[in-house]
């Protein structure tokens, strides 16, 4: 529908008659799309072990890394590429980014271009900090912002929600 209304001209065209059937579709698919899904969240059990595991794997969380990078004034492009030499470390390691050595992380904090990035390696905080950003529920919490993954954030959402459809 977007497609065939976008390209009409200002005025009434004939192309408008073709409208019906696409639309009738549409709202067919969505219905029958709607009952499926309350089907499947009515029967839905959550395995939340599993669901940590899962988001465990990988490196999932490098990009909350880098945010913590980038608070520290580091910029994103430097923090990015940081962050790129530590997965590498990390997957010749057969580890995740949490449990890098700080030597590991001043490493490649010490071949970053960036002069912010070279001048904080040396805060000994910083690792801790870094790890903490790696484990899941610190990436989770970092994202502290309206519509954000940080468990007050989620815990606000679904309050609304709720109330909305008690309401």
């Amino acid at each position: 529908m977007l497609a065939l209304l976008k390209g009409l001209p200002l005025a009434y065209q004939r192309d408008l008659q073709e409208d019906k059937g696409p639309l009738f579709e549409s709202a067919a698919t969505l219905e029958a799309s709607l009952g499926v899904m309350a089907g499947m969240v009515s029967t839905l059990t959550v395995d939340r072990a599993r669901m940590r595991a899962a988001a465990g794997e990988g490196y999932i969380t490098a990009t909350a890394v880098a945010d913590a990078l980038v608070r520290r004034g580091v910029a994103f492009r430097a923090a990015h590429h940081v962050v790129g030499t530590l997965v590498a470390e990390a997957e010749r390691g057969g580890v995740g980014l949490e449990a890098l050595d700080d030597a590991t992380i001043a490493a490649a904090l010490a071949g970053s271009d960036d002069s912010i990035a070279v001048t904080i390696m040396g805060d000994a905080a910083l690792p801790g900090e870094l790890r903490a950003a790696a484990g899941l529920d610190g990436a989770l919490a970092s994202c502290d912002v309206v519509g954000g993954t940080a468990p007050r954030r989620v815990a606000a959402a679904l309050a609304v929600a709720r109330a909305r459809l008690g309401a």
